[in-house]
């Protein structure tokens, strides 16, 4: 189960100077060796801004119709580590089950971090702290975009696929696991999310101007 989840530094380049006849006059340099006159890390730019925003109702669940889930709970929840001072996010966890009696889960998450680089940090932890596969890039009006993939054995077998997306200062993660006696096919999978996602990244950019 997956878990649910600065300004930047003035380099200041000394001017080198040389004195000839007393008038100071700078010295080449070397435009391989000079340091950037602005750091490009810990950008203050925020392209999105928190509001209320229900998951719950806001998500369209009509992607998964082929697998026939029977929703039995919808529950808002604050992304796991979360702290006071954090940035903000919404959460929805669905609980279904499938045809067969087993457990199905839909995660739906959209984050704002505090500075588009702790947004890109952000994204590049969920390949560190899962023990998911990559399944490749996403393509879709995000900066970036990647699918990851895990069959296991829990009781039953499951099957999940994970789609998540960057952009700006915004995290979007959308998670499916469905068990079954029978693993179900990545191929079936990966159209649902990634619509799912697709839906979720229009909602909150709208929502979140």
């Amino acid at each position: 189960m997956i878990s649910l989840r600065a300004l930047p530094l003035a380099l200041t380049v000394p001017s080198l100077a040389a004195c000839s006849g007393g008038t100071p006059a700078p010295l080449p340099t070397d435009p391989a060796t000079t340091p950037p006159a602005v750091a490009p890390s810990e950008s203050p730019l925020l392209a999105y801004r928190h509001s209320e925003l229900d998951l719950c109702a806001a998500t369209d669940l009509a992607p998964l119709a082929a697998l026939k889930l029977t929703v039995k709970d919808k529950r808002r929840k604050v992304p796991l580590g979360y702290r006071k001072g954090d940035g903000a996010g919404e959460v929805c966890l669905h609980e279904m089950t499938t045809p067969s009696g087993h457990i199905a889960r839909l995660t739906v998450e959209a984050r704002l971090a505090r500075s588009v680089d702790e947004a890109r940090r952000n994204y590049r932890t969920v390949a560190e702290r899962d023990p998911m596969k990559a399944d490749g890039a996403i393509a879709g009006p995000w900066e970036q975009g990647e699918a990851r993939t895990l069959d296991t054995v829990d009781g039953d077998k499951q099957s999940q696929y994970l789609v998540h997306t960057l952009s700006g200062n915004l995290h979007i993660e959308v998670w499916l696991a469905v068990g079954g006696n029978a693993y179900t096919p990545k191929g079936k999978l990966a159209p649902m999310v990634e619509a799912i996602a697709a839906k979720t990244y229009a909602t909150v950019t709208r929502a979140w101007k």
